[in-house]
This record gives structure tokens, C-alpha cells and sequence, in this order.
């Protein structure tokens, strides 16, 4: 996979561009599960193939489950150069916060129930080659035309917008809530909303 230039860490965040700009090299990959089961319904071919991962490794796991698995582990974070001299527990704390931020969104969109609004939370998983990227997880609710209401779980690899130093020493700071802040006014503008729907739910509805 080869990713543009990354914005570094030192960027203020009001000049980074909106994340809807971002191009994705992990297209069409997501997670879809009915609001009132955890368990997921469908994995898309696309997730599969970025995280190397079977339908039976998948099976029986819910979607936060699921995505908790793929975040990268504080010891790759560590063997990393640029980390090496950052606490193991520092890290650790660090990851836990992203992986609360994401299930909280998540939660608070099933809440919800159907709108139109769009959750975001941007963490640090890992490849099935063990690369580590920025991952952007949005999620909305979608009514399938059989009435069942779903949550899409979307992932993209937005590392060449956000550099995993920038998303890791944002983490548990202000400037991670910033941050996020002006994401979600990003992903929640319509034209933002209309893209991601039209490239995610026509795979739903040929697959489910």
C-alpha cells in the first residue's frame, strides 16, 4: 500500500485538510451489525484482505471486539524508533484512550438510532503485513430494505493525512477532543455523508 506524504505532528491542527478529503487505500472495508445484536452481520472482503483475517477468525465476535483485536499493542508502539523512549505504561494509556473514544462514539450513534449523523474516532491498527496506520473509524445507522436497522462500521487508512506520531501524542491530550471536534463537522457535512454512503451501503445491499 503506498501512502502520500504525512502531515507531521508539528502541523497545527486548523491547517490539516478535512478528513473527507483523504483518499482510501483500504476501500469498502466495514462492519455491519443489527443495532440490538452485537454480533456482526457481515465483514466486508475489503476488511478481510487489509487485517488478514478469515470469516472464521471473525465469527462470533462482536464489532468493537473485533476492531479492540486490531489495534496495534503498545510493544510494536514501543519497538518503534520514534517511541523508543516513551514509557511502555505511557503507550499503553495512550491506546486504551483511542479504543474508549471509538466505542463510546459508536455507542452514543446506536443510541441514536437513525440519522443522519455520522460518528468518528481516529486510532492505530495494524495490517496483516504488521504495518501500523491511522485508522479513520466512522460509523452511521442504516435501514436496510428489509427494516432492519444496522450500524456500518467503515475503516481508512488516512495515514497520509495523519501521521500515527500525530494520533498518538494527540491522545488523552485537548488536542485529540479538538481535533475530533473538527472532524466530525467534517465527516457530517453532506456532501462528506452522501460519499461515504455511496460507497459503502451498495456493498451492503448486494451482500446482505
Amino acid at each position: 500500500v503506498h501512502h502520500p506524504a504525512v502531515v507531521h505532528p508539528t502541523t497545527a491542527m486548523e491547517s490539516l485538510p478535512p478528513l473527507h478529503a483523504a483518499t482510501c487505500s483500504t476501500p469498502e472495508s466495514f462492519l455491519v451489525s443489527p443495532v440490538h445484536e452485537p454480533k456482526f452481520s457481515y465483514v466486508s472482503q475489503g476488511f478481510k484482505d487489509v487485517y488478514g483475517l478469515s470469516a472464521s477468525e471473525c465469527r462470533g465476535k462482536s464489532c468493537m471486539c473485533l476492531l479492540d483485536s486490531l489495534q496495534v499493542s503498545a510493544e510494536k508502539i514501543k519497538g518503534m524508533a520514534q517511541f523508543a523512549e516513551l514509557e511502555l505504561s505511557s503507550i499503553k494509556r495512550k491506546l486504551q484512550y483511542l479504543a474508549l473514544y471509538a466505542a463510546h462514539e459508536q455507542k452514543s450513534l446506536t443510541k441514536a438510532g437513525p440519522c443522519d449523523r455520522v460518528g468518528v474516532a481516529l486510532v492505530l491498527h495494524s495490517m496483516a503485513g504488521g504495518n501500523v496506520f491511522a485508522c479513520e473509524l466512522t460509523t452511521f445507522v442504516f435501514m436496510h430494505p428489509t427494516q432492519e436497522l444496522c450500524t456500518i462500521n467503515v475503516q481508512k487508512d488516512v495515514t497520509n493525512i495523519f501521521s500515527v506520531d500525530c494520533i498518538l501524542n494527540a491522545a488523552g491530550t485537548g488536542e485529540y477532543i479538538r481535533l475530533m471536534r473538527v472532524q466530525r463537522a467534517a465527516v457530517n457535512a453532506m456532501e462528506s455523508i452522501l460519499r461515504l454512503k455511496s460507497e459503502v451501503v451498495p456493498s451492503v445491499l448486494a451482500c446482505m
